[in-house]
């Protein structure tokens, strides 16, 4: 019964001890239940694409951190989220819209509303000062969606700007180069980018309460053909050889003299 007893004691104190330890990770957001994921589904938003939508389970994620990581810039990333950042500034035209950091000078062409006076474009020197930006106007309460390009994040910086995004249900996009090696970061979706002929390819590498997902092609032929390669065009053009070699000897040849070169021309 002495024995018993100490051992119940002792399974008491271990079981006290590892709630406390759940506690605290349940309060710091680390811990994950898996009961709570029907209570927790995130909604979902159209992306302006049919394809992608199915590819999603719906479209995209109604709040949070969502990284894009294009192979390089420019292949389309803006394009791919444009008819999602203009269905929030429809929905909320007097949040704020914020750019921080563009590798390029944003077009009108690649705005949601280029005129709108809530447009914030911010241009911090230091990667620091853009995610103290980014986490600020998340948590303002008002923001409509954010797009930041940042090399990378550490899990720190990412969940700060998760939690942010998500208490006030804001959606934040973040740009960055594929990593040499990848980390578990707390995000609510990670998404690669490819380049193609008729679109972009595209790879869920990461997602919440989700797995990821095999890579999906994503045609644009038919709304901008002006960016696609036509089907049966290859890649770079095919030389044809001449029907007869060429055959002029060479003090036939035209040689313009240093005089004449220096003429103006017509």
């Amino acid at each position: 019964m002495y024995i018993q007893y100490i051992y119940l004691s002792m399974s008491s104190a271990v079981g006290s001890l590892m709630n406390a330890h759940l506690d605290q990770l349940q309060q710091k957001q680390w811990l994950w239940k898996g009961a709570e994921a029907a209570t927790q589904a995130t909604r979902r938003l159209a992306s302006g694409y049919p394809l992608l939508d199915r590819y999603l389970a719906g479209g995209w994620p109604d709040s949070g951190v969502i990284e894009l990581q294009p192979s390089h810039w420019g292949i389309g990333e803006l394009r791919l989220i444009l008819p999602l950042l203009q269905t929030l500034v429809a929905r909320d035209p007097e949040g704020l819209q914020v750019w921080i950091n563009p590798p390029a000078r944003l077009t009108p062409y690649s705005l949601p509303r280029p005129q709108s006076p809530q447009l914030l474009l911010l241009r911090p020197r230091q990667p620091q000062q853009a995610l103290w930006a980014a986490e600020q106007a998340l948590n303002s309460g008002h923001c409509s969606y954010l797009v930041l390009w940042q090399r990378g994040l550490n899990p720190a910086q990412a969940k700060r700007l998760q939690l942010a995004a998500r208490t006030h249900q804001a959606l934040a996009f973040v740009i960055s180069r594929p990593p040499r090696t990848r980390q578990a970061l707390p995000l609510t979706l990670r998404m690669s980018l490819q380049p193609a002929a008729q679109g972009l390819t595209l790879e869920v590498t990461k997602q919440q309460q989700g797995w990821p997902l095999p890579p999906l092609q994503l045609a644009w032929h038919e709304a901008w053909p002006q960016l696609c390669l036509p089907v049966d065009q290859p890649r770079f053009p095919i030389l044809e050889p001449l029907a007869q070699p060429l055959s002029v000897p060479v003090n036939e040849l035209p040689i313009a003299t240093t005089a004449a070169a220096n003429e103006p021309h017509a």
